[in-house]
């Protein structure tokens, strides 16, 4: 918690707030890729995340400038991203960079300058998340204690045993649709359908499907929270304390409960955005507006790909891909 909260706390104590929250998603976006693996896989991906993310939320900043030219631009950068998969240990990387691509897209402000700036910030922020980690390692080993790595059969199945090129042109294909219709309807904040493309479209599609639902259901109590604490009329400290107690709550149960870290990673967004570009209420709603038209693609793509790709070729033979029929 206190690699998010350093850039945050000393972003609004030198009235640098922009500069303290893209270093905090620099440094939130290192953090989790935290998932699975041993101390060497996470030290491996993390380097990774700290390169990619800061590439590509620079990349995404420029992309953000070339109006509808970017629709193609984000089929293309988002599928090559999702074949990521190659790296070793990659799990959960592909989602965390793509997030960063479609944020540095959406978000205002998009110039040559704000792409520098952005990329810079993310770095630094990245950076001190990996000092965060070494430390947490170093304790841990000073006390003994191993690094916590999960039960191999509770573990989700990794990206790279996956099929790759159809998952990864589908995720570039729907994001790219998504911005191209958040355009045409004149949609503020349009990466948020583009980022619930990202993280909802899994290679399985009753992953799609669990995931999808805890995440419309999560973003619309998330957004509901989070309009709350941004319209309520509380001191700067004490939204800073609620950031970390949100933050708190979605790392706690990253692994165990995704619908409750969804709520927690909304009510966290929304609150640190709004301290740079605030809207109140009508981020919360565009939010929620937003996410259903992510989920809803994401979700007829998935069902396409499914019967297309993953059904049984023959009657009653088992489905291709593991508990796609559940």
């Amino acid at each position: 918690m206190v690699v998010l909260a350093l850039p945050i706390a000393l972003g609004v104590t030198t009235h640098l707030v922009a500069e303290g929250v893209f270093a905090s998603i620099g440094a939130l976006n290192v953090l989790l890729v935290q998932v699975h693996g041993s101390a060497r896989e996470r030290s491996y991906r993390s380097l990774w995340a700290l390169g990619l993310n800061t590439a590509l939320l620079a990349l995404g900043t420029l992309v953000g400038t070339l109006g509808w030219l970017a629709v193609p631009v984000v089929a293309v950068v988002l599928t090559l991203v999702h074949l990521a998969n190659r790296i070793p240990s990659s799990e959960n990387l592909s989602m965390v960079a793509s997030a960063m691509f479609v944020i540095g897209v959406g978000l205002p402000g998009a110039s040559l300058a704000a792409a520098i700036d952005r990329g810079e910030l993310a770095f630094l922020g990245g950076a001190l998340a990996l000092l965060g980690l070494a430390a947490h390692l170093l304790l841990l080993r000073a006390a003994g204690r191993p690094w916590p790595t999960p039960d191999p059969s509770t573990t989700s199945v990794a990206l790279g045993s996956l099929p790759e090129w159809p998952h990864a042109l589908a995720v570039g294909g729907t994001a790219a649709a998504g911005l191209a219709l958040a355009l045409s309807l004149g949609l503020a904040r349009d990466y948020w359908i583009m980022l619930t493309v990202v993280v909802v479209l899994r290679a399985r599609f009753s992953d799609t499907i669990e995931t999808g639902a805890a995440r419309v259901g999560g973003t619309i109590l998330g957004a509901a929270l989070g309009a709350l604490v941004t319209l309520s009329v509380v001191p700067g400290a004490v939204q800073g304390a609620l950031l970390l107690a949100f933050a708190f709550l979605f790392f706690a149960v990253q692994r165990v409960n995704y619908l409750l870290y969804v709520v927690g990673l909304t009510v966290f967004v929304l609150v640190l955005l709004n301290l740079v570009y605030p809207a109140g209420v009508v981020l919360a709603e565009t939010r929620v507006l937003d996410t259903v038209i992510g989920g809803a693609l994401a979700l007829a793509v998935a069902a396409l790909l499914w019967y297309t790709h993953y059904r049984p070729a023959v009657p009653g033979a088992p489905p291709l891909i593991p508990g796609a029929a559940r």
